[in-house]
């Protein structure tokens, strides 16, 4: 199996971003702190990100089986159900603003450097996503699906994630708690496919404060998605 390791990102974010992310208007005062943070940042992020590319080998009703590894999600396995190849990835901020984020002691900086180190990985995310543009069938775009965010495939099965990775996760400085939560915190891993339009877990979360929404709530996609299972 091959695995493919991305650092390359374009920087494409302010001080302005961040406040905006925050709620904050983009003259607060707190923007100085934010310019200063990410000066400090320039100097030390290096987001990552891996992938391989995959052929579906089997699938079931409950399962699905690609590079060797069992997948076991009905929800997935029916969202996948019209997908040939698939593209397990693990994107990151990086080991290394995770570790600076530990010094700052500023309750306030903590706050916005966590929406920095979000940034970060939204940018390797971006990179990651123009790559498998050019992989995914034509007319397809790339969509995602990650263990405890898509209904009917829960958070433990992060495990078969890494499991498929084994030390090319460590490659990219994240790893995987007993409680199957990733450090650095601001990484994502799962498994990334070619859709006819782009597809969000979000559409199945009912959650109304998250943050980091990328799609209303689907009634009829989460009908359709946990119909028997």
């Amino acid at each position: 199996m091959e695995f493919t390791m991305i650092t390359e990102y374009e920087h494409a974010f302010d001080e302005k971003d961040i406040l905006q992310r925050l709620g904050m208007p983009s003259d607060h005062g707190f923007g100085e702190n934010i310019r200063k943070l990410l000066e400090k940042t320039k100097a030390i992020a290096k987001p990552k990100a891996i992938y391989a590319v995959c052929p579906i080998e089997e699938r079931t009703d409950h399962t699905v089986t690609a590079g060797g590894q069992v997948f076991r999600s009905a929800t997935l396995a029916k969202k996948l159900r019209d997908v040939e190849v698939v593209y397990p990835y693990i994107n990151t901020c990086g080991k290394e603003l995770a570790d600076y984020g530990k010094t700052l002691t500023d309750m306030v900086d903590q706050f916005a450097f966590d929406t920095i180190m979000e940034y970060y990985r939204r940018q390797i995310d971006v990179s990651l996503n123009g790559i498998l543009a050019d992989l995914v069938p034509e007319k397809k775009v790339v969509s995602a699906s990650n263990p405890g965010s898509l209904v009917g495939w829960p958070i433990n099965e992060q495990r078969a994630i890494f499991d498929f990775f084994g030390e090319y996760a460590n490659a990219v400085g994240v790893t995987l708690n007993k409680n199957f939560l990733m450090f650095p915190v601001k990484s994502v891993a799962g498994l990334k496919f070619g859709t006819e339009g782009n597809y969000h877990d979000c559409e199945l979360c009912q959650r109304s404060n998250c943050p980091s929404r990328k799609a209303a709530f689907n009634l009829k996609a989460y009908l359709e998605a946990t119909e028997d299972h």
